[in-house]
C-alpha cells in the first residue's frame, strides 16, 4: 500500500493487482489533491477498505485471488465499507458484466483504457455527492433530535422545575400527583420512542446481507411493535434476486413512511406490502390511523425525498390518504436492473 500526505480532496484506494499501468490515472489523481492507496489483489484491498476508510474505490474486476464483482458484494456486506463508492475498472465491457457490476452495488463502471481526466472527474463528482448525502444525513438527525427529543426534554425541565418550586414553597397539591406523573409519563415515553428511532436510522441492518425483507422485519419489531402498533408485513413473488440500489432505496422509503406514521398518524395497525412480479415490483406501506388531506401535505412527512428516492430507481410514488380513516404510500418499480 502506497500514502502519502493527507489531502484536501479524499482518499482515493486502488484495488488493482496492474496498477503500475495505471500510473498516468495516479499522477492526474495526486496533482488534483488526491490522496492515493494502492492495493495489488482482491483480499488485501478489502482489509485496507476497512482499516483506512478511504471515500472512494477503485475496483478492478479481472484480480488475481477474488473477482472485483465478490469483492464489491463483501463491501457492501460490511458494515464498516457499506457506505463507501466503488467504482468498477475493468475491460469486460459487455451490458452483463455492467449489469453485474451494478446489482452487487457499484456506482459507477469505467472500461479500460482509462482516460485518466474522465476517472479524475468522476472520483470527484462520486466523493462529492457522497459528502453532501453524509452533510444532509447529518442535518436531519440533527433537526429530528432538535425538533423531537431536545423539546421533549426541555418540557421535561420546565415541568420538573416549576413542581419542585411549588414543593419548595410549600405549595405543592399532593391530590394532583396522578396528573403530575402521567404528563411525566407522556413526556418520557415520547422522547424515549424517538431516540429508539434515530437509534435505528444510524445502525440500520447491512441491506444487502439481510435483504430488504428481514431489514423491514427488523425495523417494525425493534421500532413500531415495540411503541405498541400491530403490525403484518407480506409479501409475494421473488425478493431475493433484487438489486442492492433498489433494495436500499425501498428500505429508506418505507422507514420515513413508518416514521412519519409514529410521529404523526396516531395509528394502531400498520401494513407493509411487498410484491415483485413480471418485472414489476411495488412497495406499500398502509396505516389506520388520522390521515391528512393529500393536496395540504405537511412539510414534515418527507414526500417530497421519498419522491427523490423512488425517482433514483426510476420508479413513482402515489399517495393515498383520507382523513381519520388512514394513509397508503405505494411504490411502483417497472424497470428492475
Amino acid at each position: 500500500m502506497n500514502a502519502s500526505r493527507q489531502k484536501q480532496e479524499g482518499t482515493v484506494l486502488i484495488i488493482d493487482d496492474k496498477a503500475n499501468q495505471l500510473q498516468g490515472l495516479i499522477d492526474d489523481l495526486c496533482a488534483a489533491d488526491f490522496n492515493v492507496l494502492v492495493a495489488n489483489s482482491g483480499a488485501a484491498g478489502y482489509q485496507h477498505a476497512r482499516l483506512v476508510q478511504p471515500d472512494l474505490i477503485l475496483l478492478d474486476i479481472l484480480l488475481p485471488d477474488q473477482d472485483g464483482f465478490t469483492i464489491c458484494r463483501r463491501l457492501k456486506e460490511d458494515v464498516a465499507t457499506a457506505g463507501i463508492p466503488v467504482i468498477l475498472l475493468t475491460t469486460l465491457a459487455t451490458p452483463a458484466a455492467k449489469l453485474q457490476g451494478f446489482s452487487v452495488g457499484a456506482v459507477d463502471y469505467i472500461t479500460k483504457p482509462l482516460e485518466a481526466p474522465e476517472t479524475v472527474a468522476r472520483v470527484r463528482t462520486h466523493i462529492h455527492l457522497r459528502r453532501l448525502t453524509i452533510a444532509k444525513e447529518r442535518q436531519r438527525l440533527g433537526r429530528e433530535l432538535h425538533d423531537s427529543v431536545t423539546q421533549s426534554l426541555y418540557s421535561l425541565l420546565l415541568l420538573t422545575s416549576s413542581w419542585q418550586m411549588l414543593a419548595t414553597q410549600g405549595s405543592f397539591d399532593a391530590s394532583q400527583a396522578a396528573a403530575i406523573f402521567g404528563q411525566l409519563n407522556t413526556l418520557v415515553q415520547g422522547a424515549y420512542q424517538e431516540i429508539r428511532l434515530l437509534i435505528h436510522q444510524l445502525r440500520p441492518p447491512v441491506l444487502a446481507e439481510s435483504g430488504l425483507v428481514d431489514a423491514l422485519q427488523h425495523r417494525l419489531a425493534h421500532v413500531e411493535q415495540y411503541a405498541g402498533l400491530e403490525t403484518h408485513l407480506l409479501t409475494s413473488g421473488d425478493l431475493d434476486t433484487l438489486p442492492v440500489p433498489v433494495i436500499e432505496q425501498l428500505f429508506f422509503i418505507a422507514q420515513e413512511a413508518l416514521n412519519n406514521i409514529l410521529r404523526h398518524a396516531r395509528a394502531t395497525i400498520v401494513n407493509v406490502h411487498i410484491s415483485h412480479r413480471a418485472n414489476e415490483l411495488s412497495l406499500a406501506v398502509t396505516d389506520n390511523g388520522c390521515g391528512f388531506d393529500p393536496a395540504y401535505p405537511s412539510n414534515g412527512l418527507g414526500l417530497g425525498t421519498m419522491r427523490e428516492r423512488a425517482a433514483l430507481i426510476d420508479g413513482q410514488i402515489e399517495v393515498t390518504s383520507v382523513p381519520q380513516q388512514g394513509t397508503t404510500i405505494l411504490v411502483v418499480v417497472r424497470r428492475i436492473y
